[in-house]
C-alpha cells in the first residue's frame, strides 16, 4: 500500500534524496553542482525545494543518485496508478486540485 508523504510534493522527495546524498559522501554544494553539470545556486535551490522539478532536474537526481526515479501524475478522481508490488512500500503519493501523484525512488 502506498504511503501517504511527509513532504508533500516531487521537489521536497528529491530534496531528501540530494541531500542525503551530499551529506554521504561529503559533498560541498559546489562539488554536487559540478556532479550535477549544474551552477551551485541550482543545487540550492533543489535542497530547498524551491521550484517543482523539471524532467531534466529528475534525470540529473537519477544519474546522480544512481537510481530509477518513476513519476506518476493521474487525473483526480481517477483509479489509482499501478505501482510494481515490490516498489509500493517506497511509494509516496499526494494529491493536488488537479491530480493524484506518486513518485517512487528506485
Amino acid at each position: 500500500m502506498a504511503k501517504a508523504s511527509a513532504p508533500a510534493d516531487p521537489a521536497a522527495i528529491l530534496a531528501e534524496r540530494v541531500i542525503a546524498y551530499r551529506e554521504k559522501h561529503s559533498l560541498t554544494r559546489q562539488e554536487l553542482a559540478e556532479q550535477m553539470g549544474v551552477h551551485p545556486t541550482r543545487v540550492g535551490r533543489i535542497e530547498r525545494a524551491v521550484d517543482s522539478p523539471s524532467l531534466d532536474t529528475i534525470a540529473r537526481v537519477a544519474a546522480l543518485i544512481g537510481r530509477e526515479i518513476t513519476v506518476s501524475v493521474l487525473p483526480a478522481g481517477t483509479e489509482r496508478a499501478h505501482v510494481r508490488k515490490k516498489a509500493r512500500g517506497r511509494a509516496d503519493t499526494f494529491k493536488t486540485e488537479h491530480a493524484r501523484v506518486t513518485v517512487v525512488v528506485g
